[in-house]
Order: C-alpha cells, then sequence, then structure tokens
C-alpha cells in the first residue's frame, strides 16, 4: 500500500528502501534481469507495443541513452 495501512505491513516506499539496501549490499543484481540488447529511445513505441502485447517478449527492456 501507499501508506501502512496495518502494523508492520511494507509500504511502497518501505519495499523501494528494502530493494536499494538488497543492491548496495551485493545481495541481488539487476544485470541478470535485463536484456542483452539495448534500445533506441526512437524505438521506445514499438518497445512498448511489444511488451504489452508480444508475450514472448521480455518484461524488462532496457533503453541506450547516450
Amino acid at each position: 500500500p501507499k501508506y501502512e495501512s496495518h502494523a508492520g505491513w511494507y509500504t511502497e516506499r518501505d519495499d523501494i528502501t528494502s530493494v536499494l539496501s538488497l543492491l548496495s549490499a551485493g545481495r541481488i543484481n539487476f544485470k541478470a534481469f535485463l536484456p542483452e540488447k539495448s534500445y533506441s529511445p526512437a524505438d521506445c513505441q514499438q518497445v512498448y507495443d511489444r511488451v504489452i502485447n508480444d508475450r514472448s517478449f521480455p518484461t524488462l527492456a532496457q533503453f541506450d541513452w547516450r
């Protein structure tokens, strides 16, 4: 939930803080979740369409903003 609705339940902020703590401690590695291919921001509409409509397309897409 956005706000604590029950004592001891995690909020969105708690979840984000936990993930960032795990990342900084080296306990999880987001690189394992990212596809090998990066997409140009100019291709964003096509990528978003595939994320929504193509079940074989990875659920994560990485854009190269350089």
